[in-house]
Order: C-alpha cells, then sequence, then structure tokens
C-alpha cells in the first residue's frame, strides 16, 4: 500500500469525502485507466507514422530511433500515472466518509427551482449541488482552529464565470466568505 502524506497520517488534515465521490470514482475508474493509456499510446502511434511520412530521409532513421526511445520513457511514466489511482484509493479509504443529510437535499431542491449555481448550466448538476451544500453543512462543525477546504477541478460549476477562477460562483460566495473557508 501507498504511504499516504504526512499531514493526514499526522493528524493534521482529515479528508471528509461524501459517498457520492466514491461511488463516481469507483464507477469512471476502469474507463479512465483505458483512456489514459490508450489515448497516451494512439497519439504516439500517430506521431511517429507523421514523422516516418515526413522526415528528410537523410535523417529518417535516427529521428525514430530517438523518438522511439523518448516515446517508451514517455509511455511508461503514463503507465506509472495509473499508480496515482492506487494512491487516491488509499486516501479515500482512510477518509471520513459522510452522506448527504434531509436537509442537505432540500437545499439541493431549491437550488435546482431557483436555477442558481450549480444548477445555472443546461445539465444535472445534482451531485455537485449535494457536493457544496455538504461542504457548506460540515463549516457548521468546525472547532476553533479549523480550516476547511472545498477541492474541485470542476470550474465551470463552481468558481467564477470568465473571471478570477480562485473566486467561487456568486451563488457559493457565502460559503467561502468565512475565514476558515477556502
Amino acid at each position: 500500500m501507498l504511504r499516504h502524506p504526512i499531514l493526514i497520517t499526522d493528524g493534521h488534515v482529515q479528508l471528509l469525502v461524501p459517498q457520492v465521490v466514491v461511488d463516481e470514482f469507483e464507477r469512471n475508474r476502469e474507463n479512465v485507466q483505458k483512456m489514459l493509456t490508450t489515448s497516451l499510446t494512439d497519439r504516439f502511434k500517430a506521431i511517429r507514422q507523421e514523422l516516418a511520412a515526413y522526415a528528410d530521409m537523410d535523417y529518417r532513421n535516427e529521428e525514430l530511433r530517438l523518438f522511439d526511445k523518448w516515446a517508451h520513457q514517455v509511455t511508461l511514466s503514463g503507465a506509472l500515472t495509473l499508480r496515482n489511482f492506487e494512491a487516491i484509493c488509499a486516501l479515500l479509504e482512510t477518509s471520513k466518509r459522510i452522506q448527504p443529510s434531509t436537509d442537505e437535499r432540500e437545499r439541493v431542491v431549491a437550488r435546482a427551482l431557483a436555477k442558481v449555481a450549480p444548477f445555472h448550466r443546461q445539465r444535472n448538476s445534482v451531485a455537485d449541488a449535494l457536493l457544496i451544500e455538504m461542504y457548506a453543512t460540515a463549516l457548521t462543525t468546525a472547532n476553533p482552529g479549523d480550516t476547511f477546504a472545498f477541492v474541485t477541478s470542476n470550474s465551470l460549476d463552481f468558481w467564477a464565470i470568465q473571471g478570477d477562477q480562485r473566486q467561487p460562483y456568486d451563488d457559493f460566495a457565502e460559503i467561502f466568505a468565512a475565514e476558515l473557508s477556502t
């Protein structure tokens, strides 16, 4: 098993992970891993074919040898990237799992009816809305000295549109206004 980051093993950081995140990770894991390895391999095959077709005849063999050596190293790095999934699994196993409450589900429905973020786009955003509502609830459980961070790569649903993506979307500004929330 991979080592956990020191801040987690030392008890300085606790991950609160909604079960919906774990479920989605497991549901998509195999396809994402397959896509990563297939996409990388296919792209290198296409580049190699272009090099072979367009490289100067005097240098083609040397260029292809250098490319093949480089591509092999990058492909190995890509395979090592799959270990990230193992690290994520290890982190998820040690995290505190949280489930949405009835109150949080009601707030999600209210968000949807009001068409506020993350329902400001034309897509099903129930899971995203549950995440932000569960985060808002977690903030209410803060002890003195606690700091909370909402971590996501989903900039379209959570962060300022056409602006500083380090800032929350206006509909979430209240949640991140507290000093303990980032």
